[in-house]
């Protein structure tokens, strides 16, 4: 039997695994990635530490199976890129998109450009995580630095390089630089120009879903795996959890519930929201696929700010089970839950956490669920954006950490007024991620294939029509209440 192993680069932790044709995790290890913060508003990946977190995990997941593995798949996180010189030594760590210090250049490189060029171009409104903007803020503040730089390496392709000798990425991690035309799925010239770059710095785009190379015999022996194990560059961690759920027609929305939430649609066109809202981002993904949706910053990291500081020594658990006791519509109570700001322009980065009509009766339960309503419509939000560009999503399919009470999928389909399919496959981005690696080496014929004989799908939450009469009348609320705090935001 075949398998693959897949390799997740992600913000804080470094994990790999190994997937049979038939979607079972046989392994998984983990190892976290330090985060080094050399300056003020710094957070950085040791180039050379993350690649020995990768032989590790790698090696430690595939030891049992390893003459039976045949592909290995890359995942890895966006808005991450170190500076290479001559010899291709990083000059830096990854800077990632935690790292803060590039946020003045964005609003200058922003105005030089334009922000609606920019999302014309890109798909996506002008980001401070972008290279784009790194680079402007290097230029500036670092300009020897920059002379020394002979290219500039995202994860995946210094990965790639490490272990087949080739300098490439994909489109979905190359869309993150802002300097991609996400139509054309090339280095954009106008971009690389406001940038002062030029293509043979970046990394060749190959598509992710292809046999790029084979592994080089040194990374091979490193990782103690065969020496024609086919490499294929994969999708980013998100966009992985697209095909892992069986997210690849227009007619199923893919919502995932971790420390963040992102609402995501794979459609056959480059869509775009009106350049002047920005409210979606578009991703290129797979060839004719393309990610169109938006991601919320705070989901889980805010459930976990209130277990830790109101929940009493509750866990999870125990704040589900107090919050099924309230009934829909937290019984008055608003939360906006932006203790970190929103990516949404309609909500802005200077948002802020906010719970409005707290009376005596309302206890710990009816935070909890006004938290998880208030998420809800955040993403409701998202799906009108998609509804707004003519993206009709019938039913959403929820993963991660957030779905595992069955709370939450219920509040979802209850405030989205579809139903709500549970995923229950394990490790679902390593799971999607494998699906591209199996269709490769022919075990299915295309990638559509391979998601009905890997995906798990668990049970359907319908929409009740008691608790979507109460959500109307509390979305129209909650709205009023956002709209009154914008004014206090800014």
């Amino acid at each position: 039997m075949s398998l693959v192993a897949v390799a997740d680069a992600g913000t804080t932790n470094l994990k790999a695994g190994v997937v049979d044709p038939e979607g079972n995790l046989i392994s998984l290890v983990r190892r976290p990635i330090p985060l080094q913060q050399p300056e003020e508003g710094a957070a950085e990946h040791d180039a050379e530490e993350l690649f020995q977190a990768f032989v590790q995990v790698v090696r430690e997941a595939t030891a049992d199976c390893s003459d039976q593995v045949k592909a290995l798949a890359l995942s890895g996180y966006q808005f991450g890129f170190a500076l290479l010189d001559e010899d291709n030594q990083p000059l830096t760590g990854f800077i990632t998109l935690m790292d803060t210090r590039s946020r003045a250049a964005a609003e200058r490189i922003a105005r030089e450009v334009g922000r609606e060029e920019i999302y014309r171009r890109t798909g996506c409104p002008p980001l401070f995580t972008s290279l784009l903007s790194k680079v402007t803020w290097i230029r500036s503040e670092k300009p020897e630095l920059l002379r020394r730089t002979r290219r500039f390496a995202d994860v995946k392709a210094y990965l790639i390089r490490k272990l087949t000798g080739r300098f490439a990425t994909e489109p979905s991690i190359a869309a993150s630089t802002q300097l991609l035309n996400f139509r054309s799925r090339e280095w954009d010239p106008t971009l690389l120009g406001a940038a002062g770059l030029k293509a043979d710095q970046l990394p060749t785009v190959a598509e992710g879903n292809k046999v790029l190379a084979e592994l080089n015999s040194s990374a091979a022996d490193k990782l103690g795996l065969q020496r024609d194990v086919k490499l294929v560059p994969g999708v980013y961690d998100g966009g992985a959890i697209l095909p892992g759920t069986g997210g690849l027609t227009e007619e199923t929305g893919v919502c995932n519930l971790g420390t963040s939430a992102m609402l995501r649609v794979c459609v056959d066109r480059p869509a775009l929201d009106d350049p002047a809202q920005a409210r979606l981002q578009a991703y290129p993904l797979l060839p004719g696929k393309w990610a169109v949706g938006g991601g919320v910053n705070n989901a889980g990291s805010a459930l976990q700010w209130l277990r830790d500081n109101l929940g009493g020594q509750r866990n999870y658990s125990e704040l589900m089970n107090e919050a099924k006791k309230i009934p829909p519509g937290s019984e008055g109570l608003i939360c906006l839950p932006y203790l970190t700001g929103e990516r949404d322009p309609r909500i802005g980065a200077q948002a802020s956490g906010l719970f409005f009509g707290l009376r005596q009766q309302h206890g710990i339960g009816h935070l909890t669920r006004a938290l998880l309503e208030g998420v809800s419509f955040t993403l409701e939000m998202l799906r009108d954006a998609l509804e707004d560009n003519d993206i009709h999503p019938r039913q959403v399919t929820v993963a991660g950490s957030g779905s595992s009470s069955d709370l939450w999928p219920q509040i979802l389909a209850d405030i989205m007024e579809a139903p709500v399919q549970k995923s229950v496959t394990e490790e679902v981005s390593l799971v999607g991620e494998a699906m591209l690696g199996h269709a490769c080496l022919g075990r299915y014929t295309d990638l559509q294939e391979a998601c009905e004989g890997m995906v798990r799908p668990g049970p359907v939450y319908e929409p009740d029509k008691e608790s979507m009469r109460a959500y109307r009348d509390k979305r129209n609320r909650f709205n009023k209440v956002l709209e009154g705090a914008r004014s206090l935001y800014s």
